[in-house]
Parts: structure tokens; C-alpha cells; sequence
């Protein structure tokens, strides 16, 4: 892999980590018990995050550092792999603004859609759109039937 690449995927992976704690931080104060309890795994899920970015950036770093970076290092795969972690990285910020306008079923079947379009290309279509339709419908069922929690609806 090119450490240069992944010293700037590790540096994407820092900010958006940032960007999503500080977003958990700004969450309102829960109505019904007053509590900030549903705080807990945004910002774990960022903590992770920026951790991790911090990992892969001073590991790579430390490597170009006592190592150099190589010239026949593969350019291409690396440039596709940071191309894909960026295009998921917008859906998501799609994803997280649209889910309160849009709702939890229709804003979570188009993103993984989405993601697994730009995954996994066209030649899957069907399985692209099956899975996030079955994915939300289960878990639409799963919380509303078993939990009692109603998921955000169309505003």
C-alpha cells in the first residue's frame, strides 16, 4: 500500500472522527427521560475512529520517516481504495442529514444502497437493492414489534 495514502486516509479518519464528536456533543437532551445516554455510541464510534486514524497516520508516518517512500510503490489500487473511502465518506454526511428529513427507512435503504453500489458496481443490482430494503424492514420490525422504539418517520 502507498504510506503516503494511507497517512492522508488515516488524517481523513482523525477529522471526521472529530466531526462526529463533536456532532454526538451537540445531540439534545433526551425528552422523555432527560438523560444524554443515547450519546454513548456516536461518540464511541468516533473515539474509535479517531483513534484509529491516529494509529494508521503515526505508524505510516514513523514508516516514510526510517523506510522512505518507495518509487515502485502501486499508485493505482491505493488512489481507487482512498477514492472509496471518500465517495462513503460523503454518503454518510448524506445519510446523517437527511436521516431526521427523510426518516429511518427511506434515508437507510438509499445509503446502503448507495455504499453497496459503490462497492460492489452493478453486475449485483438486485442484491444492492434487496439487501437495504430487507436490512431496514428487519430492523424497522425489530425495534417497533420486540423494543417498542419507533424509529424517525417521513417529516
Amino acid at each position: 500500500m502507498n504510506k503516503k495514502v494511507d497517512m492522508y486516509t488515516g488524517l481523513v479518519s482523525i477529522i471526521f472522527g472529530i466531526f462526529v464528536m463533536i456532532l454526538s456533543l451537540n445531540l439534545p437532551v433526551d425528552f422523555l427521560s432527560g438523560g444524554r445516554s443515547h450519546m454513548f455510541l456516536p461518540l464511541g464510534a468516533a473515539a474509535v475512529m479517531t483513534v484509529s486514524g491516529l494509529i494508521i497516520f503515526i505508524s505510516n508516518y514513523r514508516k516514510i520517516k526510517t523506510e522512505g517512500i518507495p518509487a515502485a510503490e502501486k499508485k493505482d489500487e491505493s488512489e481507487k481504495h482512498f477514492k472509496l473511502i471518500i465517495v462513503t465518506i460523503i454518503l454518510s454526511i448524506f445519510y446523517a442529514y437527511f436521516f431526521k428529513k427523510a426518516g429511518y427507512v427511506l434515508s437507510t435503504t438509499v445509503y446502503l444502497g448507495s455504499v453497496l453500489f459503490v462497492l460492489r458496481g452493478t453486475k449485483k443490482w438486485i442484491s444492492n437493492i434487496v439487501i437495504p430494503l430487507a436490512f431496514s424492514y428487519i430492523i424497522v420490525l425489530t425495534f417497533g414489534n420486540f423494543l417498542q422504539i419507533y424509529l424517525p418517520t417521513l417529516n
